[in-house]
């Protein structure tokens, strides 16, 4: 299981621009990442799990309950400034790593495992979350937000539309290939979670 196309680009220039954009980005996502964090519940004394954690917006809102929150990424300069949020706030229930979440290993201890967009860029999904899985006590929960079709997110299709004209051609695309929309199916995603050994499944659209 690789995930290196992903690594190479958010280690590039997509990686520099989160950061450089990165109070904007939390402002532009705050809706719904204060969504998905209430829905977390986080509690003092859990120990979480942020998958894809960026530049730390969300490890810093589970933290904020008194939960011990691991923040992991592939993307080393989103990273450092996640690192840098954290120590300026002097939090001590925070840490990060620079690691693919899909083949690290877990120790079966956490009460939670979340992510706020991070999970639809897996070459794998399958594997991958039945790696995440295992993180997890036999109580322990997931919780993620991914984006649903392109059809009903248009800041995203009516740029691409706009875009299109000028761009070569290209042929049709793999919908379940890793990037913002791998996971817009809603069924496809309740194959990848029951096949990993998820139970209680429920897909909420917002």
């Amino acid at each position: 299981m690789s995930n290196e196309a992903q690594i190479d680009f958010w280690n590039g220039p997509a990686g520099d621009v989160w950061v450089e954009a990165q109070e904007y980005m939390d402002q532009m996502l705050a809706p719904l990442s204060e969504l998905a964090t209430a829905r977390a519940a986080s509690q003092a004394n859990e120990r979480a799990i942020d998958v894809g954690c960026g530049c730390g917006a969300t490890t810093l809102a589970l933290a904020s309950s008194g939960s011990s929150v691991w923040g992991v990424d592939i993307s080393e300069p989103m990273l450092a400034q996640a690192k840098t949020r954290a120590k300026e706030r002097g939090l001590n229930n925070v840490a990060f790593s620079v690691t693919d979440a899909a083949s690290q290993n877990y120790t079966p201890d956490h009460d939670l495992v979340f992510s706020r967009f991070g999970v639809m860029f897996f070459d794998d999904p399958k594997a991958a979350f039945s790696n995440l899985r295992q993180s997890l006590k036999p109580d322990g929960r997931l919780v993620f937000i991914c984006w649903q079709k392109p059809a009903e997110n248009p800041w995203m299709s009516i740029a691409g539309r706009a875009a299109q004209p000028f761009l070569p051609e290209s042929g049709a695309q793999d919908p379940k290939a890793p990037g913002p929309f791998a996971f817009a199916d809603r069924d496809w995603v309740r194959e990848i979670l029951d096949t990993s050994g998820y139970r209680d499944i429920s897909i909420e659209p917002v």
